[in-house]
């Protein structure tokens, strides 16, 4: 018993980790809430800027999306903005070539 709550509780704590895997700038993970400065800052110049109608909240917002191409082994990601904060981001397609992202 005294060993399934340990384990329980270990497994509870390893599942709120950050991905290895996630969007990342620079070693910094990229994600909801962050400031579009923050963005820029570690990522730097989109290759393409647009808007998008996303989903937030419980209605649809229009949002501003920048992709980052992160290179070979890795992904095209959209980060969607509302009001300048990060309120999603996800791969889109493979990436190619040198990676911004790094």
């Amino acid at each position: 018993m005294k060993y399934t709550v340990i384990f329980m509780i270990i497994l509870i704590f390893t599942s709120f980790t950050i991905s290895a895997e996630a969007f990342r700038c620079k070693n910094e993970p990229i994600g909801r809430w962050d400031t579009k400065d923050k963005v820029l800052k570690y990522c730097g110049k989109p290759i393409k800027t647009g808007h998008k109608k996303v989903f937030y909240k419980g209605t649809y917002v229009y949002a501003e999306t920048f992709y980052y191409n992160c290179g070979d082994n890795d992904f095209i990601y959209a980060v969607f903005f509302y009001d300048n904060i990060v309120i999603k981001e996800e791969p889109k397609e493979r990436g190619s070539g040198v990676g911004q992202c790094k």
